[in-house]
């Protein structure tokens, strides 16, 4: 299952012309920014210009470079082994650990993505613990952690998304592009701890701590139905079920997007548009045969949270030249905007002309109506070429989960 990582192929598109069907604009480049590495903070292949310290606010909010040699103050001790720090915060007064620049480092791209770090808990641990962004107080932008350890002594990896980093009152928003101490693990319990693998992730394959979008706690809605298992003739492009009878062809049409909110996280892909955009499965290298399908449905699970000024969701697949004229549009009628799953089943006739099956591009593409797509939020997953199932009404393409 490919899903859209910082590790996945940077494309270097040609620019396109989407025409027809309200979809007639130049694109005269992508932004594939997002697509770069991940920033690694502490971690093998991690930069020397970024090291961890301690400080204390029972020593005054004294800082103490971590080594390989224990470092102690009052509030916290630590020791760097290999690329690990081995923690112990004492429980008077804030304890912090907090990986430091040499210099202000700029992480605004990564303003959509996460923080994510390992962390194994030695004792019991804490009700709460703060995550920040910081350049000194009072600029730090923060989020307070209660609950998401489980008390065990086992790696946990906690990935928190960088929008829901806001400063408390008293402080202010941290400068995403001029950062100094980009990881602040303020603990103000007693606990001890290690912790490793922190960085900067522009996607996740994590759940996160809190709901990327509302900043709330992750709501059991977000979770899609388990997906029915593929058979021999599908094809998977962006699946969770059981695909081993099908062919997979996933790694071959990656998702990507032209710009705009778009996250991929636990296997679904949820967009928010507030201006023109599409997301895509495929590569402008990708030229797979569709043929077989020419009489199967594209299968998707799907939610809309909102129309917004589109109305409706345009799908289709493009092969080597997009006919952006044929496509499958799904709006309130057929794809109620309740924020709740349904799978739909979209004939692959309707998608693409058949004589462009042979040399397929994009294998599914989504977006609004052209300079109509402000407040488009929707989020789909399981998307896979199929025969028709049982349950399958050309007139009602879509059913609830």
């Amino acid at each position: 299952m490919k899903q859209i990582t910082a590790k996945s192929l940077i494309l270097s598109l040609t620019p396109m012309i989407l025409a027809g069907c309200n979809f007639e604009k130049n694109i005269d480049h992508i932004d594939v920014s997002k697509k770069s590495n991940d920033l690694v903070l502490l971690s093998a292949g991690s930069s020397s210009d970024i090291s961890p310290w301690i400080q204390s606010e029972k020593d005054a909010w004294n800082l103490a470079a971590v080594t390989a040699s224990q470092t102690s103050m009052t509030s916290i001790s630590a020791a760097l082994i290999d690329d690990t720090v081995d923690v112990q915060v004492a429980g008077s007064g804030s304890g912090i650990l907090m990986m430091q620049s040499t210099s202000e480092i700029d992480v605004s791209q990564y303003k959509s993505g996460y923080i994510q770090f390992k962390i194994r808990p030695k004792s019991t641990p804490p009700s709460a613990i703060t995550l920040s962004i910081d350049n000194e107080w009072p600029v730090r932008s923060s989020l307070v952690l209660s609950g998401k350890l489980a008390d065990d002594a086992s790696w946990q990896t906690l990935a928190v998304p960088v929008a829901c980093m806001k400063p408390f009152d008293g402080a202010t928003a941290v400068d995403l592009s001029q950062v100094k101490n980009p990881f602040h693990l303020d603990v103000k319990e007693a606990f001890n701890y290690e912790i490793t693998d922190i960085s900067y992730r522009l996607t996740t394959d994590q759940t996160p701590v809190v709901d990327p979008v509302t900043c709330g706690d992750v709501a059991a809605k977000n979770i899609v139905n388990q997906a029915p298992d593929l058979v021999a003739g599908d094809t998977a492009l962006f699946y969770s079920g059981d695909m081993t009878e099908a062919q997979d062809l996933s790694s071959a049409y990656p998702p990507n997007d032209f710009s705009g909110n778009v996250k991929s996280v636990n296997n679904i892909i949820t967009v928010s548009f507030s201006k023109n955009n599409g997301v895509f499965l495929g590569t402008d290298d990708a030229k797979g045969d569709f043929s077989s399908h020419t009489t199967d449905v594209v299968t998707v699970d799907m939610k809309v949270k909102s129309y917004g000024d589109s109305g409706s969701i345009q799908a289709r697949m493009d092969g080597q030249t997009a006919d952006t004229g044929t496509f499958f549009s799904l709006d309130s009628s057929s794809l109620p905007a309740d924020d709740k799953w349904y799978r739909c089943q979209m004939p692959v006739s309707s998608m693409i002309p058949t004589s462009n099956l042979s040399s397929v591009k994009k294998a599914f593409y989504v977006s609004g109506v052209w300079d109509q797509m402000n407040n488009l939020e929707f989020s789909f997953a399981n998307v896979a070429v199929t025969k028709p199932r049982k349950d399958y009404q050309s007139t009602k393409p879509c059913i609830a989960l």
